[in-house]
């Protein structure tokens, strides 16, 4: 969970910049784990235009080759 929840605030922080699933790893000080995360946007009738300001975003943290998997999913209002 600590390793997701540092990806999900990585990715919050660059969110304009991050384009497509993005993965990678946590390197020496983490061996064996590697992540992955996505931006997806919202559609929602019940929030309406609202949504097009949020985005959802996903984080999978896996261990020893996806043996192991943990994803965090947490939403975003994105504001200019």
């Amino acid at each position: 969970p600590f390793l997701a929840q540092f990806k999900i605030t990585e990715t919050i922080a660059d969110i304009s910049n991050h384009r497509e699933d993005q993965t990678g790893d946590f390197g020496d000080e983490f061996p064996g784990y590697a992540w992955r995360s996505s931006i997806k946007d919202i559609e929602s009738e019940t929030i309406g235009s609202f949504a097009e300001k949020m985005k959802q975003i996903n984080v999978s943290v896996t261990f020893n080759e996806e043996e192991f998997v943990y994803t965090l999913t947490t939403y975003w209002l994105v504001q200019e």
